[in-house]
């Protein structure tokens, strides 16, 4: 059952309960409160229809199927029960909660990460190599990346581009010389592809080398936002 659940795929890119606790609820696994684990439970089956971003409605009548069935069995009182229930679903992109609720937050932006260059580098390479295997769990991966020169370098074009405007840019890669491997990466003013920033850093190169992927662990979606030297 631990593997099951370890591993099942739980929408929007979530695999296993652990990354699903954190995709939607923003908090590790052992926190969820019963109304929401009743909720993970209840779109198992198909998490496409079920899943709560979009479906707000069905996954709360899932949920509610869940908590039922749970009582009738005795996994839980009247009272949690009771409580559990009252707590209606809310998607927190909708704006606050009208009344004490369960709380689904949106997905987690790509690019709210320390690295994000650099987890773009290494994603264009992991996607060219293993296509969308890399997002069904079981991976990982150790890259390059040095935190300290990484920092050193994000301080550098940050103090070069002060005082400037776009359409002015700058990027930075950082190599090892004797081994050619990439320590730190810079590739324009701010990470923002949704409004159309590319990675200057790699230009229109469709992957990276695989210099890259060697040390530290990937990705953030199965828990790792840092990486060490």
């Amino acid at each position: 059952m631990f593997n099951y659940l370890d591993g099942i795929y739980l929408g929007e890119g979530a695999f296993g309960v652990s990354a699903a606790s954190q995709s939607y609820f923003r908090k590790p696994v052992n926190e969820l409160s019963l109304s929401e684990a009743a909720l993970l439970a209840g779109f198992i089956p198909a998490p496409s229809r079920y899943e709560p971003r979009g479906n707000l409605g069905a996954a709360e009548a899932r949920q509610v199927l869940v908590l039922d069935a749970m009582r009738e069995q005795d996994y839980i009182n009247a009272d949690e029960h009771a409580e559990a229930r009252r707590l209606r679903l809310w998607f927190t992109a909708h704006g606050p909660a009208p009344q004490p609720s369960t709380l689904v937050y949106p997905p987690t932006d790509p690019s709210d990460n320390d690295y994000p260059y650099f987890v773009d580098y290494v994603r264009r390479y992991l996607e060219s190599k293993y296509g969308q295997a890399v997002y069904a769990g079981g991976l990982e991966i150790r890259t390059t990346l040095d935190p300290r020169l990484q920092e050193l370098a994000d301080r550098t074009v940050d103090e070069a581009l002060d005082g400037t405007q776009p359409p002015i840019e700058m990027a930075l890669v950082s190599l090892e010389p004797r081994t050619g491997f990439v320590r730190a990466m810079v590739g324009g003013r701010e990470f923002s592809p949704e409004d159309g920033q590319v990675n200057l850093a790699l230009g229109t190169c469709a992957f990276p080398p695989n210099e890259a992927v060697t040390r530290s662990t990937w990705p953030p979606a199965a828990g790792s936002r840092t990486a060490s030297s």
